[in-house]
């Protein structure tokens, strides 16, 4: 079985043959793609590495059965004990894809095609994973938020429509307890939004008022679109993914994060393998994770904004 590869050199010119005879070259920049723009990793916990299937508590209760009650002089103390949520047991997918490359590609040296090919490559592995995630969110009972308007519209509310997914989660209440009186102590602080999103937030006159004088770095204009930002926007630090909905956005809690993910095998690629019954080269991506959601109540929706 041929070893999974993770360094390449960077500089050096090669022709597609030597380039086919270098595993070095396509690894990197694949898995490393993958590995900057995991979604699940941005935004759900790591669990670290499991040996194929996981058993978790969906909505675990923060409380005890019992709480304290008044003991009389000689008495026997109560006991109490923990409350579990409801057990799921989920296994891993293994997920992969070989890349192929003709003979025709390396003996007349197509080096566009081959880039070309390691570009497309990128994007499709990376939607995959995206519609995975997308359909694991969309199976889950987390809250929604209808927004005011669409938020390029004047009469948009992002600022209050963030806050009002804010404190949906926040407010969320304990099963069992009288309503509103115990929560799950969720504190929302991160936003996912898509790229084209961003000019409905810096257009909008309650934004912009917010970052008036402030650092550059601190504005979400100028803090970049990978990944989090330094300040993020309404107290919340923002995700831009490489896919993502155009038409909402989802709110959570980054510290209590409403799913996790754990890898049987991390991503990585293998290969060449050579096919020359079919004149061709290939490599493999590989990996099997299990992804999980298994608090719903920390994360919210909020619909209708484009």
């Amino acid at each position: 079985m041929a070893e999974p590869i993770y360094s390449v050199n960077d500089g050096a010119t090669y022709t597609v043959s030597e380039l086919l005879a270098n595993p070095t070259y396509f690894a990197k920049p694949i898995v490393d793609y993958l590995v900057d723009w995991d979604l699940a990793g941005a935004i759900f916990e790591d669990l670290g590495r499991n040996n194929g299937s996981v058993a978790y508590e969906k909505d675990p209760v923060p409380f005890a059965a019992d709480g304290l009650e008044t003991v009389a002089e000689f008495a026997e103390y109560p006991t109490t004990r923990a409350q579990g949520g409801t057990r799921v047991m989920i296994t891993g997918e293994k997920e992969g894809r070989m890349l192929e490359f003709s003979y025709d590609m390396r003996d007349e040296n197509q080096v566009n095609q081959v880039a070309k090919s390691l570009a497309q490559f990128k994007n499709a592995a990376e939607f995959s994973r995206y519609k995975r995630i997308k359909a694991l969110l969309e199976a889950s009972d987390i809250g929604t938020v209808t927004a005011t308007d669409l938020w390029k519209n004047a009469t948009g509310d992002p600022l209050g429509d963030t806050n009002e997914a804010i404190e949906l989660i926040a407010d969320a209440a304990v099963p069992d307890v009288a309503e509103g009186e115990a929560t799950y102590g969720f504190d929302p602080d991160t936003i996912v939004i898509p790229r084209s999103l961003m000019g409905s937030f810096v257009k909008s006159e309650e934004v912009r008022a917010a970052f008036t004088g402030n650092l550059a770095t601190d504005n979400p204009l100028f803090a970049g679109y990978k990944g989090l930002t330094a300040q993020g926007y309404n107290g919340l630090q923002i995700v831009i993914p490489r896919f993502w909905y155009t038409d909402r956005v989802l709110v959570l809690d980054s510290k209590n994060r409403p799913g996790f993910v754990s890898d049987t095998n991390p991503l990585s690629m293998y290969g060449p393998y050579d096919y020359p019954e079919r004149d061709t080269i290939a490599y493999k991506l590989s990996g099997k994770r299990i992804i999980g959601f298994d608090k719903p109540k920390a994360a919210a929706w909020i619909t209708g904004v484009k």
